[in-house]
């Protein structure tokens, strides 16, 4: 819990709005039941075909999505995959190479 020692009611106001905001939520529900049930046997049948299709295509666009990332998943690992054998044998030519290097070396500063 948090003091505040200048304005206490500054606390309360707070208390206040969450308790506001709790109850708006269910207000709002029943205002539009309120409001469907002033709507004509039509407009309501409208209003539940205008639902089933956004349904539809919400369904849709989550089949596809889902589509999409099967598809890309395998894909995605194959990629990594071959980064990180790419960075494997990168590492091994550097080491190769420096290894090369100091023989060269050794082998000049032997012929001198």
């Amino acid at each position: 819990m948090v003091s505040n020692k200048f304005s206490p009611k500054l606390w309360v106001t707070k208390l206040d709005i969450k308790k506001e905001l709790r109850n708006k939520p269910q207000e709002t529900k029943e205002n539009e039941m309120q409001q469907l049930e002033k709507l004509s046997p039509e407009m309501l049948e409208n209003l539940a075909k205008q639902a089933a299709e956004l349904a539809k295509v919400k369904k849709q666009e989550a089949e596809d999505k889902h589509n999409f990332r099967t598809l890309l998943s395998p894909l995605i690992l194959n990629a990594v995959q071959a980064k990180g054998k790419y960075e494997k044998l990168l590492n091994e030519l550097l080491d190769t190479s420096t290894e090369l290097d100091n023989a060269l070396n050794a082998l000049k500063d032997a012929l001198k």
